[in-house]
């Protein structure tokens, strides 16, 4: 029994002891336990977590029927075995080792599609890798049965000995690791020649394959440089023609003939650095001269247009199924995946396509995957009467008149504030999520749509007086102008009976006394914040000086903020702008759809 067994047994014991010793009846069981998957314990790997129910449950059922002994963590008596087929499965484990010694040169997915055919199943990369390392039957490690034969060349000619023998006294340390490779293989193994010469026991092997396939000569060519004998036979005919395209001053055409012509005396490496073009290039030349001669040469690389014919017609498809439900191809989705697209296009046409290949398409006919944007619509009934007669006004006003558009922001609690700031990398910053308020403030402003000015005030709630209240501050502000229009959202306070009253006696005073700029209310379509201007306003004021906040008091929230708009009000007094980008270019006449959907954000 291990510590750590020790420990959690304890540790179960000590959590249950109340209800393995009797002292909670069992009418309050249920209570006790969840009282425990409610509280967070330290459990002996250092963690704290709460208990779930079901493992209470069982390690109540453990004791009661084998005791302290019961609450230990047993080892499995199957570990490190195959627990599902195990005779089937082990069948396949020895048949894939031994597949593997037979050739440790074969890859995993070939001796998987082998136990595919011999067994209906395969096994994963990972199983295969983990048992072939048990064997000692992958490439870095060759099984000792393999590595310690003896007399891998049975017999050597004596031409080739005598090749052998000369290599043996060379200077030259590649003839010279070939030569040993091969004579000393008839008394030594695999590994003390692989010790001899320094080369690693593949490299032995590959020697030894190429000595008996080709003799000496096998060990004197390169593995990547391929000998004389590329090309089979030149007919006089092609021969004339390859003459006359290496005199030709087309690149391409001297390049084949070079290659062709060139291939009995040189290498394909040599031939490569003559024409400059890659191993690849030599090779699909030669061959398409071996298969159809002269003709070969002279095809183009390939005939696109049934190509492009191919595509034109799996976008066409793509876009029926897409433009489809996935629910009507069998697939539980709401939406299409690249992955889900290539199952339906599948299952509807029997024709294979990847992920990748659909999304290529896709993007070349324009397509990406875009999120759903929510706009901003109004139920206002009289929307178009109350935008006309917004954006007329706006862009006729006279010098002597201005438009102020009115909003209210708040109650804001006075505490901390998260928000985006400088921080390390992995250690974002952080905030009490419930905190005691300091305290609460009211804002009030109005923002001038000509000269970018905010006007502002603190008062206790938003209510009648004290939009009467702004509505007066602006007059004694603006007193020489000769009209004054306020528009502002449809919150109630905004429309109701007794700022209505007042106005009408206001303004009624004002055109008696022959002083003062008149005052008229332009009301904003229910939902339409999008078209308040001074909305930005105080995003922007929030985002300099209250993300992030932590003010003592409700004074040093209201100096912050009025220190803010009083640095905006000089910063558009020395550098002019109406207020507005969007509303002051639209022709309401023209884009009416797009004022209706909300589209435009920047006001």
């Amino acid at each position: 029994m291990s510590p750590q067994q020790d420990q959690n047994a304890v540790f179960w014991y000590d959590l249950l002891s109340p209800l393995f010793c009797g002292k909670i009846p069992p009418e309050d069981t249920a209570d006790f336990l969840r009282e425990l998957t409610e509280t967070e314990h330290l459990f002996p790997d250092g963690q704290r977590k709460k208990p779930s129910r079901a493992t209470l449950y069982r390690k109540w059922k453990q004791y009661r029927e084998g005791g302290f002994e019961a609450l230990l963590r047993q080892r499995r008596s199957d570990r490190r075995k195959p627990r599902k087929n195990r005779r089937k499965r082990q069948a396949m484990i020895d048949r894939a080792v031994e597949l593997k010694m037979e050739q440790p040169h074969r890859s995993v997915d070939d001796i998987n599609q082998l136990l595919q055919e011999e067994f209906q199943t395969s096994i994963p990369k990972s199983t295969l890798y983990r048992y072939f390392r048990r064997a000692g039957a992958t490439r870095l490690a060759p099984p000792p049965s393999q590595a310690k034969v003896k007399g891998l060349i049975k017999t050597i000619t004596p031409r080739d000995r005598q090749i052998l023998e000369q290599w043996r006294h060379s200077s030259n340390k590649r003839l010279w690791e070939g030569a040993v490779a091969i004579l000393d293989s008839c008394d030594s193994t695999v590994e003390e020649i692989s010790e001899k010469i320094e080369r690693s026991v593949q490299t032995v092997y590959r020697w030894v394959r190429l000595y008996k396939r080709h003799g000496a000569e096998g060990l004197r060519r390169s593995p990547k440089v391929a000998g004389p004998g590329l090309i089979k036979t030149i007919s006089p005919r092609d021969r004339q023609i390859l003459e006359q395209w290496r005199k030709s001053n087309n690149k391409i055409l001297w390049d084949k003939a070079v290659t062709i012509l060139d291939s009995s005396g040189s290498t394909v490496e040599e031939i490569c650095a003559k024409t400059e073009r890659s191993r690849a290039s030599v090779f699909r030349w030669a061959k398409a001269f071996n298969d159809h001669g002269i003709e070969g040469l002279r095809r183009r690389s390939r005939d696109r247009t049934n190509s492009n014919q191919k595509l034109e017609i799996k976008t066409r498809r793509i876009f029926e199924i897409l433009h489809d439900r996935p629910m009507s191809f069998g697939i539980n989705r709401s939406n299409w995946s690249l992955r889900s697209l290539a199952t339906a296009y599948r299952n509807r046409h029997g024709e294979a396509i990847s992920a990748s290949t659909i999304g290529r398409l896709m993007k070349g006919a324009g397509y990406r995957f875009r999120k759903a944007r929510r706009v901003l619509t109004s139920p206002d009934p009289n929307y178009r009467e109350k935008v006309e007669l917004l954006l007329e006004t706006l862009q006729s006003l006279k010098p002597t008149e201005l438009l102020f558009f009115v909003d209210e922001l708040g109650p804001l609690r006075v505490k901390s504030y998260g928000g985006r700031c400088y921080a390390p990398k992995k250690k974002p910053p952080t905030y009490v999520d419930r905190q005691k308020s300091r305290g609460s403030i009211t804002l009030f402003g109005a923002l001038s749509a000509t000269t970018n000015q905010v006007t502002w005030f603190y008062g206790k709630s938003k209510d009648t007086e004290a939009m009467i209240d702004l509505a007066e501050i602006l007059f004694n502000q603006h007193h020489d102008r000769s009209r004054l229009y306020i528009t502002w959202d449809a919150a109630s306070w905004h429309s109701s009976n007794a700022l209505t009253s007042w106005l009408d006696a206001f303004n009624a005073q004002t055109r008696e006394l022959g002083n003062g700029p008149i005052i008229e209310f332009l009301p904003l379509p229910s939902r339409s914040q999008f078209l308040d201007v001074i909305e930005a306003a105080f995003s922007g004021m929030k985002r300099a000086v209250i993300h992030h906040s932590d003010y003592a008091s409700e004074y040093e929230m209201k100096s912050a903020i009025s220190a803010h708009f009083v640095e905006r009000n000089e910063y558009f007094k020395h550098n002019p702008r109406r207020a507005g980008k969007k509303i002051w270019e639209i022709d309401f006449f023209n884009d009416f759809k797009n004022i209706l959907g909300g589209d435009y954000r920047e006001w």
